[in-house]
């Protein structure tokens, strides 16, 4: 505890803190904190009583001056990065597998599963429903029981790049393995090009449900919970109805109708993609109630 403090030796107590390796959080409201709000990775002044100079060296204005709005703000700021990191697992993911899947199809010989417009139509419209609205996640409801996020840590940490290590290989086992299938049994290759082409599809309306956690199950997580994503899935499978049933569609896009039957197979092949995932959720969960895990870091 230090008391009487002058300017000088606030700052010296926060290079010392930052020297040991700490990230280091200064609060302050007069003239003399201004050099200390200015050094600190974070600077916090207050907004009623702060003087206009700690305003312009904080990072952070508390506009209340109440101490547990720098708590919400964590909570917020863990909230939003956390989420950033589900909009690249999920834009990984899903523009990784379709690249696999076509170049699967290349080197061994068969013809294109998709077409060109096809995959403008994924990139474009299927990704860009679920991606924005993905960002609108809500909080899980832990991010202060977590450890707090290392200020070296990266985007593509070591628990996502193993996240996608495993769900590119189950989305493209799910497409391209469908194709294989149904080129075997001599299908139409424009029935099964368009199967393809939906099952690349729910595999992203799957994957997105993945990606709303890293720890906890997407069947325990109320997709409710968030009407931006529900809006956009339910955006997402309309237009894809619309491509796999309005004739104007099927010409532009090389597809043609599916009997309705026929998508309940669709749906539960894509589904190995959400299955993968609860799978390792299930074994990180077990993991972490015997000891400290990665789980949350992906």
């Amino acid at each position: 505890v230090f008391a009487r403090v002058q300017p000088a030796q606030k700052l010296r107590i926060v290079e010392a803190l930052q020297a040991r390796g700490d990230v280091v959080a200064m609060t302050g409201d007069g003239v003399n904190d201004a050099p200390a709000l200015a050094r600190a990775d974070v600077g916090v002044a207050m907004g009623i009583t702060g003087t206009e100079v700690a305003k312009s060296a904080a990072k952070i204005v508390i506009t209340d001056d109440n101490f547990a709005t720098i708590v919400g703000a964590v909570e917020q700021g863990r909230v939003v990065y956390a989420n950033l990191k589900k909009v690249i697992l999920f834009l990984f993911v899903t523009s990784i597998d379709e690249v696999v899947v076509l170049l699967a199809a290349l080197l061994l010989g068969y013809r294109l599963p998709l077409s060109a417009v096809q995959i403008l139509w994924v990139n474009i419209v299927t990704e860009s429903t679920l991606t924005v609205n993905l960002v609108m996640e809500p909080p899980e409801g832990d991010e202060m029981l977590r450890p707090p996020v290392p200020s070296d840590d990266r985007l593509l940490s070591s628990g996502m790049l193993r996240r996608v290590a495993l769900l590119v290989p189950a989305a493209v086992a799910a497409t391209f393995g469908w194709f294989v299938w149904r080129q075997a049994q001599g299908v139409a290759f424009d029935v099964v090009r368009t199967e393809t082409f939906t099952v690349l599809a729910m595999c992203q309306w799957f994957n997105v449900l993945n990606c709303q956690s890293a720890a906890h199950s997407a069947l325990r997580l109320s997709i409710l919970r968030n009407p931006w994503l529900l809006g956009g899935l339910a955006l997402s499978v309309v237009l894809q109805v619309a491509v796999l049933y309005w004739a104007p569609l099927n010409e532009l896009f090389h597809t043609v109708p599916i009997a309705p039957a026929d998508l309940a197979p669709l749906v539960a092949v894509a589904s190995l993609v959400l299955w993968t995932e609860e799978l390792r959720k299930l074994i990180a969960r077990r993991g972490r109630t015997q000891g400290p895990t990665g789980a949350y870091a992906a």
